[in-house]
């Protein structure tokens, strides 16, 4: 085994063992610092890292529920750090060099759905052959999703309250609420 493959094999054997080691995370959305129109639908749900112990990027879902197609900008879509824009975000495939240059609008058409992984550009750290996402971790985390529609800026938010501990139940959060 080369010296190139036995390193490879040390550095996949700790990710898997950091993995094990991690604790848990679950989160909730906080409704009062949600702003969602109803012409769209977003959906983020944190995806966990895997080389440290906490979320590094959100899956995004955007529905168009209008009758026309609608842009999202991405210079003007920024990350929400504990209730504060932290940076823009970038799409896996980004090279690292590149993750600050303005993006092109994406369109959605009428009635479609976009969905992408999109990770946190103050997060991202080089290494020799590309970049990753350190985690962002606990706290009030979120989008600030600008969207041009009919010659109009939109800026709509979701927040989510990610905190550390075991995932609760059904049951459990329908007690925690009583």
């Amino acid at each position: 085994m080369t010296t190139v493959a036995k390193m490879m094999a040390a550095a996949a054997f700790s990710m898997v063992l950091l993995q094990g080691c991690s604790g848990k995370y679950h989160f909730t959305q906080v409704p009062d610092e949600t702003k969602v129109i109803r012409d769209f639908a977003i959906e983020i749900t944190p995806v966990d890292s895997s080389i440290n112990d906490a979320y590094s990027a959100f899956n995004l879902n955007f529905t168009n529920n209008t009758n026309s197609a609608v842009k999202i900008d991405w210079n003007k879509t920024y990350f929400l750090d504990n209730n504060e824009t932290r940076g823009r975000f970038m799409l896996a495939g980004t090279r690292f060099r590149d993750r600050n240059k303005p993006r092109p609008l994406e369109t959605v058409e009428a009635h479609e759905t976009f969905s992408e992984l999109i990770y946190p550009v103050d997060y991202a750290v080089h290494y020799d052959h590309g970049w990753t996402n350190s985690g962002f971790g606990t706290g009030k985390r979120g989008i600030l999703l600008t969207v041009l529609m009919n010659n109009r800026e939109i800026n709509q938010t979701v927040v989510l309250d990610i905190e550390r501990g075991e995932e609760k139940t059904a049951e459990e959060e329908t007690e925690a609420e009583q």
